[in-house]
């Protein structure tokens, strides 16, 4: 699931799902273009998981579209206007993906850390 300009980048992912054995006899060749994820044998998981992460990704975008559009209504900058915390705790969910040994994964990793609790402080 990537954009034509990072197909050949080690941390673009690719998901595949089908026949476990045809994946395998060419999975060098997919993981030429980045890194290739087996789903399963259901041919449907990797469109299934790819419309699911582009559901995630457009909601994302239109909810932050929308707070700009929100806060600009009131002729405040869109900078001025977005709270920091949220970008201070995501900062501190990848910190500590990295320290918890995903540094080498991509940003889904940071699923592994949500599924996890935090201690309150």
């Amino acid at each position: 699931m990537v954009s034509p300009q990072l197909v050949g980048h080690p941390e673009s992912v690719f998901l595949y799902s089908g026949s476990e054995e045809v994946f395998g006899e060419h999975r060098a060749t997919l993981a030429s273009m980045g890194a290739a994820r087996f789903l399963g044998t259901d041919p449907s998981l990797a469109v299934l998981y790819n419309t699911a992460l582009l559901g995630m990704m457009y909601a994302t975008m239109n909810g932050f579209l929308h707070a700009t559009a929100l806060v600009g209504s009131a002729n405040v900058s869109a900078v001025e206007g977005v709270h920091a915390d949220l970008p201070r705790q995501m900062a501190t969910i990848a910190e500590r993906a990295i320290a918890e040994g995903y540094g080498d994964k991509n940003y889904l990793a940071v699923y592994e850390i949500f599924k996890k609790s935090t201690p309150a402080s």
